[in-house]
């Protein structure tokens, strides 16, 4: 980041009065985890992996800012103290979070009634931060799955792309008896994409700070689509240069 740049610029979602970098406590414990960092992906490969292991729900009850980390190799989510800079605790889950899981998150979890939300398994899940048990399952048929919470955090908005092309609305409230539900989709497959492509490859999703409007980057359509999140309709789309390089024009 430059100094021209601006951090609201860059995480519009973040509160203004919050620190620059997204820390909060993290209580590992039997009935939950109150507040994780940053969910990313490391390799499994032993090399400068976790050095402890316990199995779920036994950890001690500790308030520390942290970073859950997914291990793909052996299914296990490591928490990283982010003072120490090291690796205090190894959970076995039985899954992993999937391309894209490295995404900066501010303010994942605030509570420990809040789930965390990740790309899992051909869909996105909701697990507790807790003993990290599965609270909600949406399959989207699709490995590249992109969500972020509405500011209110009533709303898991993803973006899925190949082979469905699809937007889902879910309920992300945790005293709604609908949690876990997709409350609207939007199947984009019609409006085709670039070359062989079946659509427009929706690859990310941003929803700006008052929650009206949510902006998805159409990597096979070149273009940036606009939804509005209430009515989870297409607002507007502004087209963009095409792609270079690989999966772009000759």
């Amino acid at each position: 980041m430059d100094e021209g740049t601006d951090a609201a610029d860059l995480y519009p979602n973040r509160d203004a009065d919050g620190p620059p970098v997204s820390r909060r406590g993290f209580v590992a414990g039997s009935a939950a985890l109150g507040a994780a960092a940053t969910a990313g992906c490391a390799g499994g490969d032993g090399e400068g992996g976790p050095d402890t292991e316990t199995d779920a729900g036994t950890a001690t009850p500790e308030r520390r800012d942290a970073v859950l980390v997914f291990n793909t190799g052996d299914m296990t989510v490591s928490v990283v103290d982010a003072a120490a800079q090291e690796v205090v605790e190894t959970t076995h889950v039985g899954f992993t979070s999937t391309f894209p899981s490295n995404q900066y998150t501010p303010d994942l979890v605030d509570s420990a009634s809040e789930s965390v939300w990740g790309n899992v398994d051909r869909g996105v899940r909701a697990f507790g931060p807790g003993r990290l048990d599965e609270r909600a399952r949406v399959d989207t048929g699709s490995g590249a799955n992109w969500q972020e919470l509405t500011p209110d955090g009533r709303h898991l908005l993803v973006s899925t792309r190949e082979p469905a092309h699809t937007q889902y609305k879910v309920d992300a409230d945790p005293d709604s008896d609908s949690f876990g539900e997709v409350l609207a989709e939007l199947d984009r497959s019609e409006e085709g994409g670039r070359g062989d492509n079946d659509g427009p490859g929706p690859c990310d999703i941003t929803v700006e700070p008052d929650g009206e409007y949510a902006f998805v980057p159409d990597l096979y359509g070149d273009t940036l689509t606009v939804l509005d999140v209430e009515t989870f309709d297409i607002t507007t789309q502004v087209e963009v240069d095409p792609r270079e390089g690989e999966g772009g024009e000759d």
